[in-house]
């Protein structure tokens, strides 16, 4: 599978769903600047938090493949952006976070109070637009925010947990990050009038986003800061055991672990450790290991939308799998 970034062009890939982003995208601008004029002013949403909305491009890929967009699949990929976005602004807070997308983050910004509070704001917008939409979209993103929650939750209990195995890791991951993404498909499916569908649309949004927060740790290691657009190196210090980490602990020799463990313990507070980290995870292997486990979910997200009828929205999910491997490989 060829995945580097000059072959793979998201903007292409977007290419058969465009008229329906830039409805979407309309919606969404008007939506976050319906606010008070006090939330106004520190409306970061323009900056610091306009990333690819790949959650939503997700959904109305789906939703194409499986018949037709609707206004429903609009206002649902402006609620799934939106607690996408209130989730940033709290990571932002947690972890420290000083820039995003190469702008300075809320927090950065307005500090941790506001951080948080403008990301409740955000949460309960999401929330205002179900109004008029299936009577069962409330309760059914509820239970998405909570278990997103617990997600964090219990890897913010893990922080420093050197015996995290790596089927606890997949759990936390899948949890804080693959849940949205089942969500956006599984709705783009179901909202088309194709609920067969939806055990296909949730097998590609799991797999799909799980191996998303795999590449995303990756690039947290050994990504370049200025190119990826955002504060790295924060899982180090917070303490946040990851996919490459877990591997090496888990399959070192007693002194090499134990000279990982020390590194990891100075790097609480000495960020220069990082690099020497990111080093020893690499000659050992273990950066190798966790992109092959990152790829070959990937592939196993393409294989689940092979029943999907042959169409251009089928060839952009495919590319889009592709995109997301080519963002650090």
């Amino acid at each position: 599978m060829k995945t580097t970034s000059d072959n793979i062009d998201y903007e292409t890939l977007k290419a058969p769903i465009e008229k329906e982003f830039h409805e979407f995208m309309d919606a969404l601008e008007d939506t976050i600047g319906n606010c008070p004029e006090d939330i106004k002013k520190m409306m970061p949403f323009s900056d610091a938090y306009r990333g690819k909305k790949i959650r939503p491009v997700t959904m109305l890929l789906f939703a194409k493949s499986c018949g037709n967009i609707t206004q429903t699949h609009i206002k649902l990929a402006v609620v799934i952006e939106i607690i996408h976005t209130a989730t940033l602004m709290h990571d932002d807070v947690l972890d420290e976070s000083e820039i995003r997308r190469k702008k300075n983050t809320i927090n950065a910004t307005w500090g941790n109070q506001r951080g948080i509070l403008l990301g409740d704001y955000f949460f309960a917008t999401a929330f205002s637009l179900l109004e008029g939409l299936d009577t069962s979209l409330p309760i059914e993103l509820a239970n998405l925010t909570k278990t997103i929650s617990i997600g964090e939750i219990i890897q913010v209990e893990n922080q420093h947990n050197y015996s995290l195995t790596e089927k606890k890791y997949i759990d936390i991951i899948e949890k804080k990050t693959a849940t949205l993404f089942e969500a956006a498909a599984s709705m783009g499916a179901r909202f088309a009038g194709r609920k067969d569908m939806e055990s296909i649309s949730n097998a590609f949004g799991k797999k799909f986003g799980t191996a998303y927060q795999i590449v995303d740790d990756l690039l947290d290691l050994g990504g370049n800061e200025q190119k990826v657009g955002k504060t790295l190196g924060t899982d180090i210090k917070q303490g946040k055991i990851t996919l490459p980490v877990i591997h090496m602990l888990e399959n070192a020799e007693p002194d090499t672990k134990e000279c990982l463990l020390a590194l990891l313990e100075k790097a609480k507070n000495d960020r220069d450790m990082e690099k020497d980290i990111r080093d020893m995870l690499t000659d050992f292997g273990s950066m190798g290991y966790a992109k092959k486990i990152a790829l070959t979910l990937l592939e196993d997200a393409k294989k689940a939308i092979e029943p999907l009828p042959s169409c251009m929205t089928k060839n952009s999910l495919f590319a889009l799998a592709d995109y997301s491997a080519s963002r650090c490989f």
